[in-house]
């Protein structure tokens, strides 16, 4: 709290016909004042430019009886987490029969217990639903998964959300045609950079070939040739789209789901593909890069579009 106490060592002298039509200019020459000093001392010249006024030297004794300060500086990661860990504990305090699911976000271990050092019970594919009926931030968080009890790290699991994809019961990220529902960040381990990848356009049967440069939240792709930008485009409707289509890539091999836009944006590292920038080439559990939800709905919807294709 502050408490300022004024006092004026000078008279102040109106004329009769002017004293309600004054313009006072005033101004303050403030020193600094730190947290250990306790009184400062300012001294102000105030003068008027019409009228009789002449205010000089007011000194102004100002007592400040309490100042608190406080600057915490918190991680948005570390407090996102706090907010998460607070909303599941007052669920599971406030409904004991409430079930909350979690998705993992990465293949993960399923242990016998709260640590790498306990056996393994089974391995988890990324977009396992689980319940978690313990939560351990930073630790092994205690789940129920097909019948079983143990322990998953809790760096690698999130609560459930309505645009989740959801691997098919079981656990197998494979269709009947082969076609695998493959976490992104499982297919990072498998597509080097400057890879060369085969997409077939699931509505049309298009097929054409885009090369990555970056595999960041998800993979930045470009079509290899002019060619390939024709079929692109032809794919799309015969115009540029930021509306992503299903698609099945052939990487090494192996048919995985996945989804693309169709629209140049940003930097480009062929030339001679009459494509002026990138597209986006999304997996499943793929974001992208400025967080936007509605477009990663969109995007995992198409994703599962294509693993349902076949």
């Amino acid at each position: 709290m502050l408490n300022f106490n004024v006092k004026s060592q000078t008279e102040k002298v109106f004329s009769n016909k002017y004293s309600l039509i004054l313009k006072i200019l005033t101004v303050i020459l403030v020193p600094f004042i730190f947290l250990n000093i306790n009184t400062a001392v300012i001294f102000a010249g105030v003068y008027a430019s019409e009228g009789e006024i002449l205010v000089s030297e007011e000194e102004i004794e100002i007592e400040i009886e309490e100042i608190e300060t406080e600057t915490e500086i918190q991680d948005i990661d570390e407090e996102t987490q706090r907010a998460a860990d607070a909303f599941l504990e007052l669920i599971q305090e406030n409904s004991e029969d409430e079930v909350i699911e979690f998705i993992t976000t990465a293949a993960l271990n399923f242990r016998s217990g709260p640590s790498a050092d306990h056996s393994r019970i089974s391995l988890l594919p990324s977009g396992t639903v689980i319940v978690v009926t313990e939560h351990v931030p930073g630790g092994f968080s205690r789940i129920e998964h097909d019948g079983q009890v143990g322990y998953v790290s809790s760096d690698y699991i999130r609560i459930r959300t309505d645009y989740d994809i959801i691997l098919p019961s079981g656990g197998s990220a494979n269709n009947s045609q082969g076609v695998e529902l493959l976490s992104w960040s499982e297919v990072k381990q498998i597509l080097p950079l400057h890879t060369n990848i085969l997409v077939t356009d699931v509505r049309t049967g298009l097929t054409y070939t885009v090369r990555n440069f970056s595999n960041g939240n998800h993979a930045d792709v470009e079509p290899a040739t002019a060619t390939d930008t024709a079929t692109l485009r032809q794919a799309f409707g015969g115009r540029w789209s930021w509306d992503p289509r299903p698609v099945i890539v052939n990487i090494n091999g192996r048919l995985i789901a996945a989804a693309i836009n169709g629209m140049p944006h940003g930097g480009t590292t062929i030339s001679g593909n009459n494509f002026g920038g990138h597209i986006c080439l999304h997996f499943l559990g793929a974001r992208t890069h400025n967080g936007n939800r509605t477009a990663e709905r969109l995007m995992q919807a198409a994703v599962q579009e294509a693993f349902n294709s076949r």
